[in-house]
């Protein structure tokens, strides 16, 4: 924070002054509607103090904005470690409004989209995510943000944190709180409400009717900044660009970064609000793409290309495997046209030699591994046995895919992706987890335990 900026005449300065128990010592910033002054509480305490500039007195659109700003704290549940602390609302003597706020030390968000911009950590990914988190809670509480931008984003050092950083959301003046009574108040000044830069397209046009998906845009603007190191609309119509044309892939500015992450940014520029993801999905899925770009990091030894010798073992090996899967779900269907259930002892039978028959595969795969510097994807097929609907989750409990009896499901996960562990949910069956090595195991058979006995009727 500078503290030499030049002085502005049209505002009495409040440097020396008292506000409530407050004593403000130096001039941070000036805007169009505040002052931001650094202060000191009684026990020495820096705080901030933002100070409704007195021209804006009369002016009952900028005043309720500026309320407004207070009174989100007071509409987010507590705990929201995201979002900058406000302590009081106080009136001055010349009747101005000010609101007496957490003191940050720290840097904006755009340096870090300057220094970062184009070769994200994981680490960063992580401060995106706790950015989410904090929207998440203002989007439960009934509030849309509506200027979420690098200024407003503050990036303090948290050593309870494994990152040792936290991300502070600040700047709620222009918010759209649920408790006003005109939901235009505040919206009618000037044209254009909001930053023409990271501002949605249905913002530029109706402010007051914006969601949550609002500000998804924004945030997806940023992100897009931190993914390629440039803004996904440049040039003198960059404005109108935001309202018709569809944003530039990042599979051509950023190539080398996991697809999940491209997809996400992608959604969230989506032009219709109701295409874009809500936030409590980005929060899932920037902290998967977090994993993803540390499982990139510390795996990027590339294994040998393959060899024809290789290729004609894993040819085998498929040939092998096919014949089994093909002779047990054959004999599995039939037995299930006909009403009979298979013996639980014929039943291991047969996932015990699927099991043989994998092992084999796996051992091929591993010879003969693949050259995931041509690959962007792996895919990954699973099914059960006995076959049943199942849920399939990940760690973290999100659904990875649903499994029929008649059909498995199929996945696309990246090519670095080498070992998951994921669980089988069923109505009827025991929970199981299993380990999968991704690339060893593209097709994989869960073997479930019924939850209670039965007579079985051997076939």
């Amino acid at each position: 924070m500078d503290a030499t900026l030049p002085p502005d005449e049209t505002e009495p300065s409040q440097v020396g002054e008292r506000v409530g128990s407050y004593r403000v010592t130096r001039r941070i910033s000036h805007g169009g509607m505040a002052v931001l002054y650094e202060g000191q509480d009684e026990n020495g305490i820096k705080v901030a103090i933002k100070v409704l500039r007195a021209c804006h007195l009369q002016n009952a659109d900028i005043a309720a904005r500026f309320s407004d700003e207070a009174r989100v704290a007071n509409l987010v549940r507590r705990g929201v470690k995201g979002l900058v602390d406000f302590y009081a609302v106080l009136t001055l003597p010349n009747l101005s409004q000010c609101i007496v706020m957490e003191y940050l030390e720290g840097e904006p968000m755009s340096a870090c989209l300057e220094r970062q911009g184009g070769h994200p950590t994981a680490h960063d990914i992580r401060l995106f995510r706790q950015l989410a988190s904090s929207l998440k809670a203002l989007h439960e509480a009934g509030i849309v943000h509506r200027d979420v931008t690098p200024k407003n984003v503050i990036i303090v050092a948290d050593d309870e944190l494994p990152g040792g950083q936290r991300c502070k959301l600040i700047d709620f003046g222009i918010a759209k709180v649920p408790t006003r009574t005109n939901p235009e108040v505040g919206t009618r000044i000037g044209t254009f409400l909001g930053n023409d830069v990271y501002a949605p397209p249905e913002q530029r046009t109706a402010a007051h009717t914006v969601d949550g998906k609002a500000d998804v845009y924004s945030l997806g603007v940023m992100l897009f900044q931190l993914c390629s190191g440039r803004l996904p609309f440049n040039g003198p119509d960059f404005s109108t660009a935001h309202l018709y044309e569809e944003p530039p892939s990042l599979a051509e500015h950023a190539p080398h970064l996991p697809k999940e992450l491209r997809d996400l940014v992608h959604r969230m520029l989506q032009k219709k609000s109701a295409d874009r993801p809500d936030i409590a999905e980005i929060v899932q899925k920037l902290e998967k793409c977090a994993v993803s770009l540390e499982y990139a990091k510390n795996n990027n030894e590339k294994p040998d290309p393959i060899n024809w010798k290789q290729s004609l073992q894993v040819a085998l090996g498929c040939g092998t495997i096919a014949s089994i899967l093909i002779l047990l779900f054959t004999i599995q269907a039939s037995s299930r046209e006909s009403g009979v259930v298979l013996n639980p002892s014929v039943a291991d039978l047969y996932a015990n030699l699927a099991d043989m028959a994998l092992s084999r595969y796996s051992e091929i795969v591993d010879m003969a591994q693949d050259d995931t510097s041509k690959i962007e994807q792996r895919h990954l097929k699973l099914t059960t046995f006995p076959p049943a609907f199942a849920t399939i989750r990940t760690p973290d409990h999100s659904i990875l895919c649903k499994i029929t009896p008649s059909k498995p499901c199929e996945v696309e996960l990246p090519a670095y992706f080498e070992e998951m562990v994921l669980t089988a949910e069923s109505e009827r069956f025991k929970k199981k987890t299993v380990a999968v090595n991704v690339r060893r195991q593209p097709f994989v058979i869960i073997k479930l335990e019924y939850k209670k006995l039965f007579n079985p009727v051997s076939p």
